[in-house]
């Protein structure tokens, strides 16, 4: 049986009014006095109405169990948000920073090879173009070094669990 979303947003409100899980037969009466305002409501028992809050309960507790991420391509198109659990979400990072690695690799290859095309140019220019690439360079080694160490504490709180 599924629980519309008119009667899953009166159950919550009231259950967040109410500030517990557990309901007693009162409480349950006014609950069911709240959804017969509606229109086209149904005729329900005490006991369906308890079943259905325990469900809707359920369910809430199981969202709020999971973590939504936004997971971006590298062509930049439009994110998606899915569930995901926390082992789930550790193997992105761990997937994400191996493809952190791997650009900084090709940046660097490509900061190479704009050092070797600058040897055919002028003396200041290669100074000042060498100083920026260097800088680079060091930037991205401060940013391969805390990747490492994010990998560490996601290696770390994967043993705790």
């Amino acid at each position: 049986m599924s629980v519309d979303d008119h009667t899953r947003k009166t159950i919550l409100f009231f259950l967040g009014k109410w500030k517990t899980t557990r309901v007693s037969k009162d409480k349950l009466l006014q609950l069911k006095e709240e959804l017969m305002k509606k229109d086209e409501a149904k005729p329900i028992s005490l006991p369906q109405l308890k079943k259905i809050v325990r469900r809707v309960v359920k369910e809430t507790s199981q969202a709020e169990k999971l973590k939504e991420i936004k997971l971006e391509g590298t062509t930049a198109i439009t994110p998606i948000t899915i569930p995901v659990t926390d082992n789930a979400f550790r193997q992105i990072v761990a997937f994400d920073i191996a493809a952190s690695r791997r650009t900084i690799a090709k940046i660097n290859e490509k900061i190479d090879d704009v050092r070797e095309a600058t040897d055919r140019q002028p003396k200041q220019f290669k100074q000042q173009l060498s100083s920026e690439l260097t800088g680079m360079r060091r930037e991205l080694d401060k940013l391969v070094v805390k990747l490492s160490e994010v990998e560490r504490q996601l290696i770390i709180k994967g043993a705790k669990k």
